[in-house]
């Protein structure tokens, strides 16, 4: 699963950020899995202010981590907000 040039979709109706939000989603569906995954996220939330994007991708990334008594999901972000 990846959004690599994700864009809007002006004849369906959706903006950018609801795009990628509705990415997010199907992440962290995958989150459930007892299969060990690997997430690489780079810029999330890219439209969105620094200080939303900030506590969004870090409630995003404890979401992803969250319940795993033993770690199974290896999570990498990358962001230029730090």
């Amino acid at each position: 699963m990846s959004m690599i040039r994700g864009g809007d979709d002006l004849l369906g109706g959706r903006s950018y950020y609801q795009v990628e939000v509705e990415r997010v989603v199907e992440l962290l569906a995958g989150a459930n899995s007892t299969d060990p995954r690997l997430f690489l996220l780079d810029e999330l939330l890219r439209g969105t202010n620094t200080v939303d994007r900030l506590a969004a991708g870090e409630a995003i990334l404890k979401a992803l981590l969250e319940g795993q008594v033993v770690p199974r999901h290896c999570v990498v972000i990358a962001t230029h907000d730090l």
